[in-house]
């Protein structure tokens, strides 16, 4: 099988999966995950307080950026880790979770509802929205 074959055999089933999971109502909304609680726990490598957040607390986060302003995942790992007290957030989780918010906000979006949290005003470090995001 050639290279692009495969790669189009991958958007295929990609897209197939996406329109079941919005068809069954689970997907980015299912992410959320509102029974976690975030953590702060000992970073084995560094030896700090590293914050493990949730996804509807980057929500929350990004739900306080004022209309106009923009927040930069930075400024949100250092605005959290200095809310619970800890010496930083973890990256790659605020990442991950930044992207299931920016997925259930493009969820609401595709079914014509009020997106719940303005996910745009998230912004990388060089002021570019991240080109992986559902939103995107």
């Amino acid at each position: 099988m050639t290279l692009a074959a495969r790669t189009s055999n991958k958007k295929t089933r990609a897209a197939g999966t996406r329109r079941a999971m919005a068809r069954s109502g689970s997907g980015w909304e299912m992410k959320l995950r509102p029974e976690l609680q975030p953590r702060v726990v000992r970073d084995p490598r560094h030896g700090d307080q590293l914050l493990i957040p949730t996804p509807l607390l980057v929500a929350e986060e990004v739900a306080r950026v004022a209309r106009g302003k923009v927040l930069t995942l930075s400024e949100l790992r250092a605005s959290l880790a200095k809310r619970f007290k800890a010496d930083r957030t973890c990256p790659m989780t605020t990442g991950i979770f930044a992207a299931i918010v920016a997925g259930a906000v493009s969820e609401d979006i595709a079914r014509r509802r009020k997106p719940r949290w303005p996910i745009w005003r998230l912004v990388r470090d060089d002021g570019t929205l991240n080109p992986n995001w559902p939103l995107s």
